[in-house]
């Protein structure tokens, strides 16, 4: 994957990054130095991205991504299946509002960055003016 983003323009004006569990908050880019500073390659790619110009967006809802940390911390106590289910619907809500924030943010002749965790499904929600280009392998992990 490092090979197709050194691809990238060095003139980051035309790319809008959008980050799984970034909120929308006015407060992305010192959110996303935070976790830099914190050891995060991830973020500190988001920061590279962010100082040659591109454009950090907000991607999520604050308030679904309060209820994802609620599920998290409380699935301990939820049987295995409804742990699934809550987090299946979640995650469709989460995956439909991302889609509707690239959908209304992304300009005609951009190019939208979007790091996002292997569980989402996003490329059916957005419209099919939006070309999806998967980049690297997805990871699996063993549980």
């Amino acid at each position: 994957m490092s090979r197709s983003l050194r691809a990238l323009p060095r003139d980051g004006r035309k790319i809008r990054i959008y980050q799984d569990g970034m909120p929308v908050c006015g407060q992305e880019v010192e959110l996303a130095r935070q976790l830099a500073q914190k050891g995060s390659a991830n973020h500190r790619l988001v920061v590279d991205l962010v100082e040659r110009g591109a454009l950090l967006m907000g991607t999520e809802d604050p308030e679904l991504l309060c209820q994802e940390r609620g599920r998290l911390k409380s699935g301990a106590n939820l049987s295995q299946d409804a742990a699934a289910s809550h987090y299946d619907h979640l995650m469709e809500r989460r995956d439909r509002y991302i889609a509707n924030r690239i959908n209304s943010t992304l300009r005609q002749g951009e190019l939208g960055l979007v790091f996002i965790g292997a569980l989402h499904r996003l490329a059916d929600k957005l419209p099919e003016d939006i070309e999806v280009v998967q980049l690297g392998e997805p990871r699996l992990s063993r549980a």
